[in-house]
């Protein structure tokens, strides 16, 4: 007995040897090799603990008593290492591992004290040590298991090593449940431990030929884990109720005692599992709720489309954008601009019909899936709901004054089953685009559109490619400014007026018209007016040190007034050197109707700094002459299509005399755009205007061009006879 005893330490000592080193050196999964290392080293410790009755002389159920009372927490230890390597392994969590092992364990506890107390099986032990080998078997065989589950798994150990581990913890069951249903001798008893070497053994074996390769990772399932739990729970209670409805003798019965004790971990199990599965709902309601609206997002638009594309089911897709939101949001603030969209959601929902889906893609962009009869794929009705839906927000601004214009783009199945949800929100975006290209409204999808649509993006990509901050200056020479003279009265060029030419690799030269409304809805006219004035003040140096004297005007988007940049623009290119008297910002009267304030503010801070302020539109879209009075403004610019009427309709000869007169009262200095005749000049002349630019002094051309006829007096042609009815001076 004695060299047995010692035999059992000393191996039990080395495996725990091998066990630790490989606890130290690991890197990954040292937790799991401390695990398994602290069970072998309390089977060890109960081992060494086994002699000391053997050599005081006490009989030798003592030794193998104190030798099972460590194999439940061997037991256990071994578990936390099978639960930590499946935690690494995979999605479980470790402390929900724990609670499901342990009403596992404890109700196969209760189902055995339940066959013990109604005869089915019989043992020769009772009380606590009966109830400790029943616990010691049940944690085996979870044990056993989870072991099973991981060397299925796991290309960490060979299949002789997986053969090893699996087959001596199996005899270790085998020991533990013979020891509890069968009289055996102490002796026996000390040889069936040796079961718990073995295992020792085997897992010091698997440190010796593990491999060197990855486990693929465990793939656990919820529902898995949800069987489990339940059907723990429903053994719980039938244990209960079995063993209540046994005939009563007065002691205690164990088999309800565990069944109690199983019953509390799996119920918090579940109530894990609800609170997971409610957890689990929300979150992929938020996955496809947009937060701000409360509407379905981009996510859940595109799955509804493809659905309804998938199964081939007619269908209608509206895509709407907010012509002014982002102007509402830049002047009034983001809490408004949420506001706005909200507001304008719900307006949205008002008006569609039932069935139809209305979410938010993102920003200020709207998309409406109808397919829903009658409405699905019908060319007519959509588009009526389409006008419906263009209207809502307009009919019914925010707070009486934040009023947007809805372009909106309808593109419907009829003929186009076979694309797929992609392109069909391609083509409502083409569509989109062509509304928005008309002031808003509705556009529906047709070749057309489609060839709009490409070129717009062709734009949209090459404004992005260029003005990135990762593109460098090189790229930026498509971009070229071209030169406007602005001629005095008696022939000479006293100002250019700046624009930007794109010459696009595949579309040519392209008008600022052509791709501004592009940069605008990118957010990139602050980069195209630094590329302007910064070329422009260049050749503005060169024009001066060759002795030519003159004003550079540029214009400046209404919404730039209220961008801090354009103020460190000007700081900046006069810190370089350029004259602030010789700049003229030119603008338009749209930023003084909506903020007067913040565009007063802003062009006292420009006159501040030396430069001058232009309105371009006078006489068109000043909303009232009033203000004009109280700006810094040093230069007004009649409206080319006042000047292209001058000739045609005496009231707007009337109209531009008027306020040519008004400005010189003011003391500003006027300019006329658009002047391409000489008859007209004489009658702008005759009216006092200061300056004219238009086709009759020569389009815009790059600076090499123009410096050429600087300073050339403008060509007199013979003065054709002024009408009376135009002649200024006819009373």
């Amino acid at each position: 007995m004695l060299a047995l005893g010692v035999l059992r330490v000393v191996l039990l000592l080395a495996a725990w040897y091998v066990l630790r080193g490989q606890a130290r050196a690991a890197e990954a999964g040292s937790r799991i090799w401390n695990s398994h290392a602290a069970a072998v080293g309390v089977l060890a410790a109960g081992a060494l603990a086994s002699l000391v009755p053997t050599l005081v002389g006490l009989p030798a159920q003592w030794a193998a008593d104190v030798f099972s009372a460590t194999t439940l927490p061997a037991c256990l230890l071994v578990y936390r290492g099978m639960a930590t390597y499946h935690r690494l392994h995979s999605a479980t969590g470790e402390v929900a591992d724990w609670l499901v092992a342990l009403s596992c364990v404890l109700t196969a506890t209760a189902a055995a004290n339940l066959l013990l107390q109604t005869g089915v099986l019989h043992s020769p032990l009772t009380g606590p040590a009966l109830q400790h080998r029943l616990l010691t078997v049940a944690s085996v065989t979870v044990v056993l298991a989870v072991l099973l589950r991981v060397v299925r798994t796991s290309r960490a150990v060979d299949a002789r090593t997986t053969l090893l581990l699996t087959g001596s913890l199996l005899s270790v069951l085998l020991a533990h449940v013979w020891v509890t249903l069968a009289v055996v001798s102490p002796l026996a008893r000390t040889g069936l431990s040796f079961t718990w070497v073995a295992f020792a053994g085997a897992l010091a074996h698997t440190v010796v030929r593990r491999r060197n390769d990855t486990t693929r990772p465990l793939t656990t399932s919820p529902l898995s884990t949800t069987t489990t739990a339940f059907a723990t729970l429903l053994a719980g209670v039938g244990v209960i109720t079995a063993t209540t409805l046994q005939p009563g003798d007065g002691r205690l019965r164990w088999s309800v005692v565990w069944a109690v004790l199983a019953v509390l971990p799996v119920a918090g199990r579940i109530r894990q599992l609800v609170r997971g599965l409610v957890h689990h709902d929300r979150v992929q309601r938020e996955a496809a709720t947009d937060e701000l609206t409360g509407l379905p997002n981009r996510r859940a638009f595109t799955a509804a489309l493809e659905t309804a594309t998938r199964e081939r089911r007619p269908a209608t897709v509206l895509l709407i954008d907010l012509d002014r939101f982002k102007e509402v949001n830049d002047r009034y603030g983001h809490a408004t601009g949420d506001r706005l969209l909200q507001h304008v959601s719900r307006a949205f929902t008002g008006v569609l019909p039932a069935g139809a889906l209305l979410a938010r893609l993102g920003g200020d962009e709207f998309a409406v899936l109808l397919t829903a009869a009658p409405h699905a794929g019908d060319p007519d009705l959509s588009l009526r709901t389409a006008h419906h839906v263009g209207t809502a927000a307009e009919r019914d601004p925010l707070d009486g004054v934040h009023q947007v214009v809805a372009s909106v783009g309808v593109v419907t199945t009829d003929g186009l089953q076979h694309l797929q949800g992609e392109d069909l929100l391609r083509r409502a975006d083409a569509a989109m685009y062509v509304a928005k290209a008309g002031g808003g409204g509705v556009g529906v999808h047709d070749d057309a559109a489609a060839r709009r649509w490409r070129r717009h993006e062709a734009l949209a990509l090459g404004l992005l490619d260029t003005f990135s901050p990762a593109a460098g200056a090189t790229t930026r020479e498509e971009f070229e400014v071209h030169y406007e003279p602005q001629v005095t009265r008696e022939g000479w060029t006293a100002g250019v007026r700046a624009s930007l030419r794109w010459s696009h690799p595949v579309l040519g030269v392209l008008d600022p018209p052509e791709f501004l409304g592009v940069a605008e809805e990118l957010r990139l006219l602050p980069e195209l007016t630094t590329h302007l004035v910064t070329r422009g003040c260049a050749d503005l140096a060169r024009w001066r040190a060759a002795g030519h004297d003159v004003r550079l005007s540029f214009p400046v988007d209404p919404l730039q007034l209220t961008d801090p940049r354009l103020l460190d623009l000007l700081d900046a290119v006069v810190a370089a050197g350029t004259d602030p008297r010789l700049l003229v910002v030119g603008t338009t009267a749209a930023v003084f109707a909506d903020d007067p304030e913040s565009a007063t503010r802003t062009c006292r801070e420009i006159d501040a700094r030396g430069c001058g302020l232009s309105i371009d539109d006078f006489g068109t879209g000043w909303p009232s002459l009033a203000h004009l009075a109280a700006l810094p403004v040093g230069e007004v610019t009649v409206d080319a299509a006042l000047t292209a009427r001058l000739l045609l309709d005496p009231r707007v000869a009337t109209v531009v005399a008027a306020a040519v007169g008004f400005a010189h009262h003011l003391g500003l200095r006027v300019v006329a755009d658009g002047v391409a005749d000489a008859t007209t000049l004489d009658l702008l002349h005759g009216m006092g205007c200061d300056l004219t630019r238009g086709p009759l002094h020569g389009r815009p051309v790059p600076a090499g061009g123009l410096h050429l006829t600087l300073p050339i007096p403008v060509p007199r042609p013979t003065p054709h006879p002024v009408p009376s009815a135009l002649d200024p001076t006819r009373t």
